[in-house]
């Protein structure tokens, strides 16, 4: 009577099997990835070949300036450098590994240029010319987070010549955070349609008219995530503080 050899079975090996049809699925969705890709690339430097053209606008990219900050090198004091290899950044442009977070400008003639760049953050403005309509692009900027609006920084007594009109634009930006505005005349009303931004976190205002009362001041303050406002009144050597204030 011989024993029964005792039964074994072979471990299964799972492998990894690709279809030709999963395979072009990928290579077509990299396709589509490197597509877009490259059209916002494109997109973004002939944006900035436009802006460049000016000498009186400053762009930076994010590796320059990124979620509401300068990114600074602690050791040199200077803007850090972009940590793609510069032989890539050579070959295809730094247009195609960084997106455009930045731009300070004294000309007005740049702000129609603008909404071709989605990443944008920072818009910094400083000219005595400027009017609304001057501004009326910038409601299409949709990643905007910061808009500082100014006279000529190189008089301190300068403004602008914007309006409620500017103010009522600022609640269409959806990520917007701060705002620094200089202009011509604001009115209570204007105050009130800036209060509907509601993620407003830092405010200044200068140049209200002296009709903006108590209650459209208390409409700022009351917006949920408020740490710091300042209203002033007048223009130039006129100007006086009428609101300042920071939650306790």
């Amino acid at each position: 009577m011989s024993a029964e050899s005792p039964s074994t079975t072979t471990p299964r090996r799972w492998r990894l099997r690709f279809t030709l049809r999963v395979l072009l699925v990928v290579v077509a969705a990299v396709c589509v990835f490197l597509a877009i890709w490259t059209q916002r690339a494109r997109q973004q430097r002939r944006v900035v070949e436009r802006l460049r053209q000016s000498s009186r606008t400053t762009i930076h990219y994010d590796f320059q300036f990124k979620n509401g900050r300068a990114r600074i090198d602690d050791r040199s004091g200077q803007y850090e450098e972009s940590k793609v290899p510069a032989f890539l950044r050579e070959a295809f442009g730094t247009d195609f590994f960084h997106t455009l977070t930045a731009v300070y400008s004294s000309d007005p003639k740049i702000i129609k240029e603008l909404p071709d760049l989605p990443s944008l953050e920072l818009l910094s403005l400083d000219s005595d010319s400027l009017v609304d309509s001057d501004l009326a692009p910038v409601p299409e900027i949709h990643g905007l987070r910061s808009v500082f609006i100014q006279g000529d920084i190189r008089n301190p007594h300068s403004t602008t010549h914007v309006s409620d009109d500017s103010l009522a634009m600022i609640p269409r930006l959806r990520h917007i955070k701060e705002v620094f505005l200089c202009g011509d005349g604001f009115t209570r009303q204007g105050i009130i349609s800036l209060a509907s931004a509601r993620n407003l976190e830092w405010v200044w205002l200068e140049g209200c008219t002296a009709g903006v009362d108590r209650s459209a001041l208390d409409a700022l303050k009351n917006l949920p995530r408020l740490r710091y406002l300042h209203v002033s009144q007048g223009r130039g050597r006129e100007r006086k503080t009428v609101e300042e204030w920071s939650p306790e």
